[in-house]
């Protein structure tokens, strides 16, 4: 399915998604990492092992032309779980839940050297995070 938005909805997308991640209640907004695939309802109870969680900055990204660009991501130094990733989920600040993404090659989240598996007590990180209008 493609979709096509204006530059104005794009905009006002992306600054959405950052306000409902970026709500200034502590503690910081992350992204839990899963086995598995997305639930298929939104915000539901992932089937999957909880591998790892990484945090985001105070204001987690930029908004330019429609694109959410995530800043500094801090590494979660020791993974919880071993596992291949499935799908991530981005909580915003207080642990809110604010959607959930697909991990893999061409997909929003990526990991560093196509390497998703995790070993527990190793380290998670990933390469980049980027919502546009073909992504989101």
């Amino acid at each position: 399915m493609t979709v096509k938005f204006s530059m104005a909805l794009r905009q006002a997308r992306a600054i959405a998604i950052r306000s409902a991640i970026d709500t200034g209640v502590l503690p910081s907004a992350t992204i839990n990492f899963y086995t598995g695939t997305i639930p298929t309802v939104a915000g539901a109870a992932p089937t999957g092992i909880l591998l790892g969680t990484v945090t985001l900055a105070t204001t987690s990204g930029s908004v330019t032309n429609g694109v959410l660009t995530f800043g500094a991501i801090a590494d979660d130094i020791s993974a919880d779980a071993s596992g291949l990733v499935g799908f991530a989920r981005i909580l915003g600040d207080g642990g809110v839940f604010v959607m959930d993404v697909t991990v893999g090659a061409g997909q929003p989240i990526t990991m560093p050297n196509n390497n998703y598996n995790i070993v527990a007590g190793g380290v998670l990180k990933f390469n980049s995070l980027i919502i546009s209008e073909g992504n989101a």
